[in-house]
């Protein structure tokens, strides 16, 4: 865990299938955003958000990017695989994490 997630003390959640809000939230105050692949994308559209979060983590700053996590499908839900493969890329970004 990072220092910017363990002493966050307020969080915001973007669903993952609207990257474009990653920006806004992060200028926003809130110490740590958090891109949602669980609760705020319908089944049909989480290879979608997934793709798209992806792509928009790349044109974030590296300080942009130790401030974001990623919100997982759960384990044992027919995402939670492909959710571990895309963590794995982002995390090679410079993600802060997941939950």
């Amino acid at each position: 865990m990072t220092d910017s997630v363990r002493n966050a003390c307020s969080f915001l959640f973007v669903p993952a299938t609207q990257p474009d809000r990653l920006p806004k939230a992060l200028a926003s105050g809130a110490d740590i955003v958090i891109a949602d692949w669980e609760d705020a994308v319908a089944p049909a559209d989480k290879e979608r958000a997934r793709a798209a979060l992806l792509e928009a983590v790349a044109a974030l700053t590296a300080a942009q990017r130790a401030r974001l996590l990623v919100r997982l499908n759960s384990d044992g839900s027919p995402w939670f695989a492909a959710d571990l493969a895309a963590l794995a890329q982002l995390a090679a970004q410079g993600l802060a994490g997941a939950v």
